[in-house]
């Protein structure tokens, strides 16, 4: 997971300037062979991208999103379980259903955040 304050839009005006948004880092494929890929949510759409191979560690990553002002919170990625109701579309949302974490009063970054750092 990777967090920053990187953001425009009408609705950073309510969220911490330190946590705009939220995107998940993780591997793609089978080990030794496997990719780092960020799967985003930007712009009203989810976005799938290659960003390093499995030479990168991921305390490597860590401290590339650490040099580049993010923070990185390993997190450990757990099945999908659907959840039924409606909820808000966002960076939040998508990250939530990509690890696997159900927490429905959860809405914004710095909230995923604080979630996963207590746990």
């Amino acid at each position: 997971m990777v967090f920053h304050g990187h953001g425009h839009g009408w609705h950073c005006n309510f969220l911490h300037p330190e946590f705009l948004h939220c995107f998940v880092l993780h591997r793609a494929g089978e080990a030794p062979h496997y990719d780092w890929v960020v799967t985003d949510y930007r712009a009203g759409q989810p976005v799938i991208e290659q960003v390093a191979d499995a030479s990168y560690t991921v305390e490597s990553l860590k401290m590339f999103y650490s040099h580049v002002g993010m923070r990185a919170v390993p997190t450990v990625i757990r099945p999908f379980r659907a959840y039924r109701g409606f909820g808000i579309v966002n960076c939040v949302t998508l990250t939530k259903a990509i690890i696997g974490l159900r927490a429905p009063v959860v809405i914004t970054p710095r909230q995923l955040y604080r979630r996963l750092n207590s746990s």
